[in-house]
């Protein structure tokens, strides 16, 4: 009998992870399968979009000796709530089928009216490594959150779409700009890279969703001959994307290097009472910082209403300069208290916490 049991829970969450590879509206209906395939002791899972591969691995008993597509939806929706053993088996006869079974709930489909496994892409086949290096899962996922919301979302710029990994002085370096503001991450870690490789929004994404704040297991890093692809092994998953084709524009230009005439400190809290500069109600202006005064203040255009709260911190100068609230609020959550420093109010503002092995800049807007 083909059939391997495997415990409901491990096989819902790899179920989750596969799917993040898979587009919830393709147009090509074997790209919203996720693959299983049963061998002895494990069941291995495998998604993709064509830009993204995931594969995970679920340890079980029994022969397995099944290989099938099914929709990623109707797994996740049969297994909610589900504990204790699911059995997968693949039954022989008039109609064949692949069963699920789980706590006397049975999910079947007859293998005629499922894509054929042969119509599965396989990237992977042509994917040749070449040198890997180690990163440890927390610091990868510390540098990933923190450039996170520097990645531009804008088509037209699309080598900006994602985080540029690259060596500075054989240390491994994780930066991200829009344009408009940027975050670069030292490491401080030896790498073997020789350059650097953009990874594209999603693989971001997937790679601090399953990398977790103060884990000790290390991520593999594989580069393919030819920087197209690269992935990433943790644990018993394995991430595969490919990587953007383009340059990554010279980003230590807008590291301001001058010193500083003005500054102001700041938090979330300071920023609280403060709408984005796209609010529900339209009409909201920038934040405009007045180190004189130490104060904050945003006004709406249409209702002619200001509001005003105090600086806690210290400031340096007099002038005014003023800031996309969106942004800076998007600084102060992956940063926390913050200062701000430039050496005029037109000039790239260099925002610090402290950590030095952090390089955050924001552009100001005009007052």
């Amino acid at each position: 009998m083909r059939t391997i049991t495997l415990d409901a829970r491990e096989l819902a969450t790899a179920i989750k992870l596969v799917s993040m590879a898979i587009e919830r509206h393709n147009t090509i209906p074997v790209l919203g399968q996720i693959r299983l395939t049963g061998k002895k002791g494990h069941v291995k899972l495998f998604g993709t979009n064509l830009d993204q591969i995931i594969e995970t691995t679920v340890a079980g008993i029994g022969p397995g000796g099944f290989d099938v597509l099914l929709p990623p939806k109707l797994l996740q929706l049969f297994l909610t709530g589900a504990s204790g053993e699911v059995v997968i088996e693949l039954t022989s006869g008039k109609t064949p089928s692949i069963r699920l079974s789980n706590a006397g709930a049975v999910m079947e489909t007859a293998l005629d009216h499922l894509i054929p496994v042969e119509d599965m892409p396989d990237q992977l086949s042509k994917f040749e490594a070449a040198e890997s290096f180690s990163i440890p899962e927390t610091e990868i996922k510390r540098a990933l959150t923190l450039v996170r919301p520097c990645i531009s979302t804008e088509e037209t710029r699309y080598y900006l779409n994602g985080a540029y990994i690259h060596p500075i002085e054989g240390k491994l370096a994780i930066v991200a700009t829009d344009g408009h503001r940027l975050t670069l991450v030292k490491t401080g870690l030896e790498t073997c890279l020789e350059a650097g490789f953009i990874l594209p929004t999603q693989a971001v994404d997937t790679l601090a969703a399953i990398t977790r704040k103060g884990g000790n297991a290390p991520i593999e890093v594989v580069p393919s001959k030819g920087a197209q692809w690269v992935q990433f092994k943790h644990s018993n998953a394995t991430i595969t994307s490919r990587v953007i084709d383009g340059t990554f524009p010279d980003y230590n230009r807008a590291i301001p290097k001058t010193t500083a005439t003005l500054s102001a400190s700041v938090d979330a809290a300071n920023l609280a009472r403060f709408q984005n500069h796209d609010g529900y109600y339209g009409g909201y202006t920038a934040l405009i910082f007045d180190p004189k005064a130490r104060t904050i203040s945003q006004t709406h255009t249409d209702f002619q209403t200001k509001v005003t709260s105090h600086l806690s911190g210290d400031t340096l100068g007099e002038t005014p300069f003023a800031f996309n609230p969106k942004f800076l609020k998007d600084f102060t959550k992956v940063l926390g208290k913050v200062t701000l420093s430039a050496e005029n109010h037109h000039t790239p503002f260099i925002v610090s916490n402290g950590d030095k092995s952090v390089i955050a800049v924001q552009m100001p807007m005009r007052a």
